[in-house]
């Protein structure tokens, strides 16, 4: 009898054992551990698994008398999906830690973009949860980018500061540069291009001809004109385009032909269809004066 005991004894703290330890004691564990776990793609069966591990902590009226923690159980239980009720909030301008924010953004409506930032700056994420984040506010961004409000700037911020990639520098000056901030635009694109001047590839190019666009709305022909030589020189098509159609403004006619040309020529040789603005730009500047 000793050695059966002794034996599922031993069983028993094996199978301890192979639960985490965050999971054993959610009533010593940050909340975070939580809501990092909610932020991933859960089955049924792993969302019950979360319900049955961390209900001791999941009674909103026995923490009745500490307005934060209310809050974040009923949180977790909107989140859990076991119920839906609305949050009162410890106080109005209650935002929490970022993995709480990114969690709150789907029942806080009106607080929806400021809790999206707050999450992304979530510095406890591996690299796939981040990854993730990075794909719902990109989501979230396009979603405000009609828009060119504040709104939309304040994720295009928290997107690039998280990324530090290529195509969060483009939303991030597409937005400073609709809002009249062109220095700030010009200063986004400059800290990119330091990297990968050397290499002068498709990216250099598509963040010089982000350049000269912004040199041309504040006005600075001569500096925009700088930045499309230099794409010109690494063969990239950007600079024929915006050349062609600068110089359908101007009313130089045959200039911006041979610009478009350049592209519907090279198409050509390419055996890939040309753009159609490509082929609209040199129909404009065929029509007769």
């Amino acid at each position: 009898m000793g050695l059966i005991l002794t034996y599922l004894g031993s069983g028993l703290l094996l199978c301890v054992g192979l639960v985490p330890m965050d999971l054993r004691q959610p009533q010593d564990e940050s909340w975070d551990v939580l809501w990092h776990a909610l932020a991933e793609e859960l089955s049924p069966l792993e969302r019950a698994r979360l319900v049955s591990v961390w209900e001791r902590r999941l009674n909103v009226r026995a923490a009745e008398g500490d307005p934060q923690e209310v809050y974040l159980r009923q949180l977790a239980r909107n989140a859990l999906g076991l119920e839906a009720r609305s949050l009162s909030l410890p106080s109005p301008t209650y935002l929490g830690t970022p993995g709480e924010a990114w969690i709150a953004a789907r029942f806080r409506p009106q607080d929806r973009v400021q809790l999206m930032v707050h999450g992304l700056q979530d510095e406890g994420l591996t690299p796939e949860q981040g990854q993730h984040r990075l794909q719902s506010g990109f989501e979230v961004f396009l979603a405000l980018e009609g828009e060119w409000n504040a709104d939309a700037l304040l994720v295009a911020q928290a997107l690039h500061l998280r990324a530090q990639a290529p195509w969060s520098a483009f939303c991030l000056e597409g937005i400073q540069r609709r809002l009249g901030h062109l220095d700030q635009a010009l200063e986004t694109i400059d800290q990119m291009l330091a990297p990968v001047s050397a290499a002068r590839g498709p990216v250099w190019q598509s963040l010089m001809g982000r350049r000269a666009i912004i040199h041309a709305g504040a006005g600075h022909r001569d500096l925009a004109l700088a930045d499309l030589g230099r794409l010109l020189s690494s063969g990239a098509a950007d600079a024929h385009q915006i050349l062609g159609l600068d110089a359908l403004l101007d009313r130089q006619w045959q200039v911006s032909s041979a610009h478009f040309g350049v592209l519907l020529d090279s198409d050509r040789r390419s055996g890939e269809p040309h753009p159609p603005w490509a082929l609209r730009g040199y129909g404009v500047s065929l029509l007769p004066r």
